[in-house]
């Protein structure tokens, strides 16, 4: 039966696939949240919603209570593990005598951002900080001292609340799940066994289960609110997933997978571990293993691992460490082993065979009682540090190559191979403790402060440069945002959103007062798939009587902000529409644009999100008055604010500027690298009408104001139709 609901009475929604309420509306239509619309011209907008995929987080972060008077900390924030895949957002310097307010401007969609604080020594503490609100509060050292830890990006723990086909519990049963569209919860106690051979099955509650054997598409997820205990595991075949969250699970004998698993809390096996066949394990929380590691296939740690025996990499392991590993007995390579940033300790021998490759990148640590090399031990990056206690063996083919300092106290007792001159023979080198280098080594070099600027030069961005300290980027390090609009306002255009494509990102550069000095922009033209000649416009929130100077771009004139023109023409400067699939393609353009201010502005004042990127038609009949803003955004000083109101535009010169009368936009922004809707009138197809076909939740995240699915320009299972993607 299909389920309407009427957004003026709606303040609570629930449904398996969405995670968060609706706002109500004003408006008295209907929208079925089930499923999608037909076409944009369908939906139901919630009245006031303005199409944003992102927000500004404010973040207060307080000095710790022990640090000295002057003393300071480099707060660097990142959208992800700055061990793994996270993006540094910016620095910031923290002094002892004030909290540090930060204002950053991040996806909507993002759930968590990690912080790293770095002393002048090179010693580290790291930080989640939740972001699904508006602000968000740390304080250095609170959080250390209850143990807070930091391992790679964690996805939600699974709940047993909604989405379950069925529940299961009581003592002594035997549960056999056959269809792929079963979602078992047990979310009491329950004891017995389980045999998966398609489905899932989601663990809440207390479970002892004897015997678990998984196949096919068969799927087991523990959640962080449960309490697991498995006398025999079987993960078959590749196919298979296994995910723990909770902090309580063991598996009391021998694991031997051969599918995907993901272990975010913290798991105990018994007895050995064996990863096999086509499986996939990453450690991203505390992992315990009582026996043996056998890695013959793909093993991640990202967190810590200790094992009471011996660790092994056989013929077909690809094993990373970016975090800690303990290993009882001996360690044996027999294929790579990258260790990044991490470090891992060996209680006995260390062996690295004819296959065995030892990397040792951006100053990961190796401590071992033995060490007997067969083959390469490898540096790169900033110096690394392996230090052997007892007796060092290096036949014939034994090679240290790249950058990394060796210690052996007593002296190396066989050198039959080759030592490069880049290697460092050392014991005194200064290694910085961490959550993942739990032990640090030599003594604490003396503070550097080169530019005397007042920050260390081992927390300057520009450690030369006295007037610059610290880059802060938007929307981080390596990315780029997406501007996409319709031009034929103030009439409806036919909602692809591709008449004008536009990436961006810039680099706030700030003193050491965390104020705004100099920015670098980056701009690509990617698009040019209306009929109309396009100028691109950047406006900034800050005065143009501040401007210093500019390169790569215009200031406009008789403006009170900055606002840059970066071209006037997308048809010339392209020279391609780059929309329709059969047509020839143009290489996107590139613009770089520096600009220079003449007094300082404070970093927190500035507002991402008030940064305005806007375009005008640069036809004879239309021109400079023409502008298309995002919605809610204010039009400038050269706009003909008689096209208010006229045809389908419903803006009223405030809060409503650029809406149509149905509260759609001419405007999107979206918080990463945008691929595209194609040329949509070229397929002939009546089913393909617009946006929403293409991108398959869009109308959802409208309708229900932003709620759900607000990461729906994702290219996730279930969310795009790829055949009207317009490929580059």
């Amino acid at each position: 039966m299909k389920k309407i609901f009427t957004l003026a009475a709606l303040s609570i929604l629930v449904l398996a696939s969405c995670k968060k309420n609706l706002i109500p509306s004003e408006s008295t239509k209907t929208a079925d949240l089930e499923k999608n619309v037909k076409s944009i011209h369908e939906m139901v907008i919630p009245k006031g919603f303005k199409f944003a995929s992102y927000k500004q987080l404010n973040l207060t972060v307080n000095p710790d209570i022990t640090m000295g008077a002057g003393e300071t900390r480099l707060v660097s924030l990142y959208d992800g593990n700055p061990r793994g895949e996270g993006r540094l957002y910016g620095n910031y310097l923290l002094k002892k005598e004030s909290p540090l307010k930060i204002k950053i401007t991040i996806a909507t969609a993002t759930e968590t951002i990690y912080a790293v604080i770095k002393s002048a020594n090179g010693s580290s503490e790291s930080y989640i900080i939740s972001s699904t609100g508006n602000s968000a509060s740390l304080n250095i050292g609170a959080l250390q001292k209850s143990g807070k830890k930091l391992f790679k990006s964690i996805p939600v723990s699974p709940n047993c609340s909604v989405g379950c086909t069925s529940t299961a519990s009581g003592k002594n049963q035997n549960l056999t799940l056959n269809n792929s569209s079963d979602v078992v919860c047990i979310s009491g106690s329950f004891s017995g066994d389980i045999n998966i051979n398609r489905g899932t099955v989601r663990i809440c509650g207390k479970a002892e289960i004897g015997n678990i054997s998984i196949n096919n598409d068969g799927v087991l997820l523990i959640s962080t609110s449960a309490q697991v205990e498995i006398g025999n595991f079987n993960l078959n075949t590749s196919t298979t997933v296994f995910k723990n969250w909770s902090i309580s699970t063991k598996i009391k004998g021998n694991f031997s997978p051969n599918g995907t698993v993901n272990n975010y809390g913290d798991l105990e096996i018994g007895g050995d571990l064996s990863i096999n066949g086509a499986s996939n394990f990453v450690n991203d929380g505390g992992l315990k293993v009582d026996g043996d590691v056998n890695n013959n296939k793909n093993f991640t740690n990202n967190g810590t691992l200790e094992i009471g025996r011996s660790f092994s990499l056989n013929g077909g392991a690809n094993t990373i460490n970016n975090c800690y590993i303990k290993i009882g007995r001996d360690f044996t390579l027999n294929n790579q082993l990258n260790n990044n940033s991490g470090e891992i300790i060996v209680s006995k021998t260390t062996t690295i065979n004819g296959g065995g490759v030892l990397n040792l990148n951006e100053s990961a640590v190796l401590y071992t009682e033995d060490l007997m090399v067969n083959n390469i031990v490898a540096g790169s990056g900033s110096t690394s540090f392996l230090k052997v206690n007892g007796t060092t063996t290096i036949n014939g083919g034994g090679k240290f190559n790249g950058n990394f300092s060796f210690c052996d106290p007593s002296g190396i007792e066989t050198n039959w191979g080759t030592i490069s001159n880049t290697v460092s023979q050392d014991c005194k080198t200064y290694i910085a403790k961490s959550e993942c280098i739990k032990d640090g080594n030599g003594e604490e070099p003396k503070s550097k402060d080169g530019d005397q600027d007042g920050v260390e030069d081992e927390m300057d961005d520009y450690p030369e440069d006295k007037s610059r300290a610290f880059n802060n980027y938007y929307p981080n390090e390596t990315d780029f945002v997406t501007v996409a609009y319709e031009d034929l306002w103030p009439s409806k255009g036919d909602y692809d959103l591709n008449d004008c494509v536009v990436d961006f990102r810039y680099n706030m550069i700030t003193n050491p007062k965390n104020e705004v000095i100099r920015i670098e922009a980056e701009y690509v033209l990617r698009a040019s798939g209306g009929s109309q000649a396009i100028a691109f416009c950047h406006n900034f929130p800050i005065k143009a009587s501040n401007i210093e100077s500019v390169n790569g771009a215009k200031l406009e004139e008789k403006n009170e902000t900055a606002i840059f023109t970066i071209f006037t023409d997308s048809k010339a400067e392209l020279g391609a529409w780059n929309t329709v699939p059969t047509q020839a393609k143009a290489k996107p353009v590139s613009y770089n644009v520096d600009i220079t201010l003449k007094e300082p502005v404070s970093l927190e004042s500035i507002v991402i999100g008030e940064f305005d990127p806007f375009i005008w038609v640069n036809e004879k009949e239309k021109g400079r008055g023409y502008e298309i803003h995002l919605p809610g955004k204010s039009a400038t000083e050269y706009a003909d604010r008689k096209l208010f109101g006229y045809a389908d535009d419903n803006s009223d010169d405030g809060e409503n500027n650029y809406l149509t009368k149905a509260g759609l936009p001419w405007a999107i922004l979206v918080p990463e690298k945008f691929e595209y809707c194609a040329e949509l009138k070229t397929f002939d197809k009546k089913e393909i009408t617009d946006i929403t076909q293409v991108y398959l939740h869009f109308a959802q995240w409208a309708q229900s104001g932003g709620k759900y699915f607000p990461d729906w320009y994702k290219n996730e299972k279930g969310y795009r139709n790829e055949s009207y993607i317009f490929v580059e």
